[in-house]
């Protein structure tokens, strides 16, 4: 784990989710994690998430069961 995290809570958000995402990886900034809180979203969101952890480790997922 790095000094830094960064935690982007995410809802049915695959519009704008990988967008939000690269965003912060590009930074000149890089020594951090992305915390990646998904709230139980129903659509294509965590597959987006899940193909841009493959090129990145400093992604992180956690899925909640439910939607609260």
């Amino acid at each position: 784990m790095k000094k830094l995290t960064v935690i982007m809570p995410v809802y049915n958000g695959e519009l704008y989710i990988e967008e939000a995402i690269n965003s912060l990886l590009n930074q000149t900034f890089s020594d951090f994690d992305l915390l990646v809180l998904n709230d139980n979203s129903s659509d294509g969101t965590v597959a987006i998430i899940e193909k841009l952890k493959i090129n990145d480790d400093r992604i992180l997922l956690i899925n909640k069961t439910k939607n609260e």
